[in-house]
């Protein structure tokens, strides 16, 4: 005996047994790792949430969503190196502000008055002149 119906006409179940084919996700765009280092940090932000966005309709899709991964994995190390060198380099400018200051610490009071020296630059003549 042979069957006439399909299967999917006598199940009970509303959700499609298939993602519609309207339900495409676009495959992620690929992009170096160079040109994700020129990126602003706000792109790399808006980039971070298309591409989780994606991810997650791929994962809707039953998509293999391992290039979104990928990508999102990327962008979040190049965020991540960012964070470093930006700590770096905060630790570095208050090192060289302590040295600064305790070297500007031994030195005697200035003498700022410098109109002797302003009157001998200009040649021994009044500034306005």
């Amino acid at each position: 005996m042979q069957k006439t119906r399909k299967r999917s006409d006598t199940s009970t179940s509303t959700l499609p047994s298939r993602p519609r084919r309207s339900s495409a996700v676009p495959f992620p765009e690929i992009v170096s790792s160079d040109i994700l280092a020129t990126l602003d940090d706000s792109d790399l932000i808006t980039r971070l949430r298309v591409l989780d966005d994606d991810r997650n309709k791929a994962f809707e899709s039953r998509l293999e969503t391992l290039p979104w991964e990928t990508e999102i994995a990327y962008i979040r190390r190049e965020q991540q190196m960012r964070r470093g060198r930006r700590e770096n380099h905060q630790d570095f400018m208050r090192r060289e502000q302590q040295d600064f200051e305790r070297i500007e610490a031994t030195l005697p009071p200035g003498d700022f008055d410098n109109s002797a020296f302003v009157y001998a630059a200009t040649g021994g003549r009044p500034r306005w002149n």
